[in-house]
């Protein structure tokens, strides 16, 4: 899950993204796992998904996002990858014309 924040350092606010691993139980219980302010590169998220799987975690049954598939897959080949709907939807706004939005989305 990708979360944005603001980070305050030498008195400027800037804002940043922090992606946060989070895992649900079969019983439906959260946890986050891990989290980085990494850039947006195949190589961040595998760094990430590595960590999480040094410190224990040692399956992913299905995997909710929008860009790690490969790097997920490489890791937990196993995993099921499901592209986030919210992602869906921001591409739909960006790639479709204003009035062919609303009939597509209902």
């Amino acid at each position: 899950r990708r979360v944005l924040f603001r980070s305050c350092s030498n008195k400027m606010i800037t804002k940043e993204v922090l992606h946060v691993l989070i895992g649900i139980t079969p019983s439906g219980r959260k946890h986050v796992i891990d989290h980085a302010q990494p850039n947006e590169s195949t190589l961040a998220y595998k760094v990430l998904l590595n960590h999480a799987k040094q410190r224990g975690l040692e399956e992913i049954l299905r995997f909710v996002g929008d860009r790690l598939q490969q790097s997920c897959q490489k890791i937990y080949p196993r995993a099921r990858f499901k592209c986030c709907w919210v992602y869906i939807t921001h591409m739909i706004r960006m790639l479709v014309r204003k009035n062919d939005i609303a009939p597509i989305l209902a």
